[in-house]
């Protein structure tokens, strides 16, 4: 056996200084100079761009709790209301005031008060003497008589007169005429489709205008003891033709 290990030729100066450890070492230092370069520009433009790491909390959105008032006043509005001329059997009811008056109200003498009208027992506006009537739930019953206009203090007055459609075949007939329509003329003066009747007609085609232009027809509301109030009126409907 050999003591020395003999080599075929002698090493050269490149593998005694570039050698495996000499290798990994530098390349371990360019990767981490490479390293400690892009932390110290990742740095540089968080700081270039400022951010802002502040938490906000937002409280989630909660639904907004319903206004009873005007919950109340949907319903109220959505109920139907039907006005009679004669109270039913029923009670009243009490509004609560919202706009404390300033000075005294005019005195109705007329007026009366009973204590069985607030009872709370049958329909809704009615009194404890008024007559039976069968009417639908929800609905709201109101007593508003229907006056006469000679007795009215304020007359009604029209506003807005009625536009009429002449009948074309009267028209080109050349006949004129009138219709008169006796209807109620409601306390915020309108028209109430429900009550026009017909007095009388020189012609069924004026008829039928007439009652299509009365609904549009406008009135200041007639007053009793300066309170507004449903008025029964008669109103003629003239149709002429120009002449020339």
């Amino acid at each position: 056996m050999l003591d020395v290990l003999v080599l075929s030729r002698p090493p050269s100066w490149r593998l005694r200084y570039f050698g495996g450890g000499s290798v990994s070492a530098a390349a371990h230092s360019a990767i981490l100079t490479l390293i400690v370069f892009a932390t110290g520009r990742t740095a540089a433009v968080q700081e270039a761009l400022g951010f802002d790491t502040t938490l906000v909390y937002v409280a989630p959105n909660r639904p907004a709790a319903p206004d009873r008032q005007a919950e109340q006043a949907r319903e109220q509005a959505a109920r139907q209301v039907v006005l009679v001329d004669a109270p039913v059997k029923g009670f009243q009811t009490i509004a609560a005031i919202t706009d404390i008056p300033t000075e005294l109200p005019p005195v109705d003498l007329t007026e009366r008060f009973d204590p069985r009208d607030y009872s709370g027992t049958g329909v809704e506006g009615g009194v404890a003497d008024g007559r039976e009537m069968d009417v639908a739930p929800g609905t709201v019953v109101r007593y508003s008589p229907v006056f006469e206009a000679s007795v009215v203090e304020e007359q009604p007055a029209l506003l807005e007169p009625p536009v009429l459609d002449y009948p074309p075949l009267l028209r080109l007939a050349g006949i004129e005429g009138r219709a008169v329509l006796e209807f109620v003329v409601d306390a915020r003066g309108r028209v109430e489709e429900g009550t026009i009747k017909l007095i009388q007609a020189s012609h069924p085609g004026f008829a039928t205008a007439a009652r299509a232009a009365a609904p549009a027809m406008r009135f200041s509301p007639a007053r009793v003891n300066g309170r507004a109030v449903r008025v029964l009126v008669r109103v003629p409907f003239d149709f002429t033709l120009l002449r020339r």
